[in-house]
């Protein structure tokens, strides 16, 4: 039966001319039936909400690796200025052993630091890579099944 024909064959009413109430984001079954404009809204507007979500907490998840990087390379470059400063001619021999000692126990705060992160930043990363790659070899394999729709469609349309 053809969408918007007026017929009323349809149990679930997808006939409908303005709504095709089988298109969703999400291609899930939902345990209850999605008859009526108002479920299929909410519906889509839910599957709607959790992609925005789900890509807010990607780019926050991205964007907090990144600043933290940036903060840990701008305090080793701080770093390595303060050694390059170190010598201070005027300085006594005990000033010069607490300063030499300051920046060492920096040196160890920024090393347990990125350690720290590395640790904490591994699992997420292969995981993000891991998504990343499964959803490339999906979407090149639907990528695929389009082209072949495609092509049998223009096969039938010459015959």
């Amino acid at each position: 039966m053809r969408r918007g024909s007026g017929t009323n064959d349809d149990p679930y009413n997808r006939t409908s001319p303005s709504l095709d109430y089988s298109k969703r984001i999400f291609l899930i079954e939902y345990p209850f039936p999605i008859v009526e404009p108002a479920t299929y809204s909410l519906v889509f507007l839910s599957e709607e909400l959790m992609c925005v979500v789900g890509g807010m907490f990607y780019v926050a998840c991205d964007t907090t690796f990144a600043q933290l990087l940036t903060h840990i390379t701008l305090q080793i470059e701080a770093l390595r200025l303060d050694v390059e400063a170190f010598v201070d001619h005027q300085s006594s021999d005990a000033e010069q052993m607490r300063k030499l000692i300051l920046l060492e126990q920096r040196h160890r705060k920024l090393m347990r630091l990125c350690g720290t992160l590395r640790q904490m930043y591994n699992p997420v990363i292969g995981v993000l890579v891991l998504i990343s790659s499964v959803n490339i070899c999906f979407n090149i394999f639907e990528m695929s099944q389009v082209r072949i729709v495609l092509f049998e469609k223009t096969l039938q349309n010459y015959q």
